[in-house]
């Protein structure tokens, strides 16, 4: 990414209009409260001139797999579903787009990767485009199963689990094995420093389901494990469990460093008020990872600044994560 020098400026109020809210299908919880930074008045507009406003600042490499949290990879996904055809991907572009992770909206584009998830048999592609298109739900379930059963039988402790899951309730006695092997995989999995099945053993651990018995004090210690392994939604649960002020911002941080967006989001809000160069970092990262109002944050702080180049593009960027305000004020600078 670019770098540049700008202001954070204390004590900003909050207040002015902001955007509506956008309805998209259900997206994983998060910890976190999003809160919007404010926005300039009117006084830091410029009229708008014919310059063309510098490209956006394309996402950064990297892998696109189950452990990629709020991280702005969609490109980086879209790219290996639609040129190397990996499945996990196209399954996990296809939420992102669905969500606005990392990306404006964009269903068309979540429509078609879901669907070409669930054409190169990935489990989860069907199971989304099941609850997508109900009119196919029953031919599309068929399908998750068999996918499910192949990656159980592969070893893959999440198709055990989900396995189990989809056939208890007709077969309780297999439901019990593939429960237990998934279970079984997914410590050995969390052995390996693998974050995600360290949360999975721990959920199979805090109930007591199909004969094994709850463990909540191992269910406790892999949720730790996985904040350590890297799981960035694992760590922001931790930090609303402890009542030490000090312990709740490092798990917070933790998950900011491992590239959740809204633990990124988080910090800035805290901080913003500061006019400390921890401050600014945040309020950069947390623009990095694809928040946009925290963008538009920094292009207000720019145009205060008289950095009016760098404040269109901040705005530009802003304005393709999905902020309206981005794009009002990158237009009101000159964008077209």
């Amino acid at each position: 990414m670019f770098r540049f020098t700008w202001i954070v400026i204390a004590g900003v109020a909050c207040g002015g209009k902001k955007d509506e809210p956008k309805v998209v299908p259900p997206a994983p919880d998060a910890a976190v409260a999003k809160v919007e930074p404010p926005k300039p008045d009117a006084s830091n507009e410029r009229p708008p001139d014919d310059k063309a406003p510098p490209p956006v600042v394309k996402p950064v490499e990297g892998d696109c797999n189950r452990k990629t949290e709020d991280v702005a990879l969609v490109a980086v996904c879209e790219y290996r579903c639609t040129s190397l055809k990996e499945a996990d991907a196209c399954a996990i572009g296809a939420k992102k787009y669905y969500a606005g992770d990392g990306i404006k909206i964009d269903q068309v584009k979540g429509a078609t990767l879901v669907k070409l998830a669930c054409e190169l048999e990935s489990a989860d592609g069907c199971t989304y485009l099941a609850r997508l298109d109900t009119t196919k739900a029953d031919e599309l379930t068929a399908k998750v199963t068999t996918y499910l059963e192949r990656d159980c039988a592969a070893s893959q402790a999440l198709g055990c689990i989900e396995l189990a899951e989809r056939v208890k309730a007709f077969d309780e006695a297999r439901a019990k094995t593939e429960l237990e092997k998934g279970l079984d995989l997914a410590v050995a999995g969390c052995d390996g420093g693998d974050g995600s099945l360290c949360v999975a053993a721990s959920k199979i651990l805090d109930v007591a389901a199909l004969g094994i018995e709850k463990d909540a004090i191992k269910a406790a210690d892999l949720r730790k494990r996985a904040c350590e392994a890297g799981h960035a939604a694992t760590c922001v649960r931790l930090s609303t469990e402890t009542d030490k002020p000090d312990k709740r911002e490092a798990l917070v941080d933790k998950a900011c460093t491992f590239g959740l967006r809204k633990a990124c989001a988080q910090l800035a809000s805290d901080l913003s008020s500061k006019n400390t160069t921890r401050a600014a970092k945040m309020i950069e990262r947390a623009c990095q990872l694809g928040d946009g109002d925290w963008c538009v944050r920094i292009g207000e702080d720019l145009a205060k600044a008289n950095q009016r180049d760098k404040a269109v593009e901040m705005f530009t960027r802003a304005c393709k994560l999905g902020s309206d305000h981005g794009c009002s004020q990158a237009r009101a600078l000159g964008a077209k």
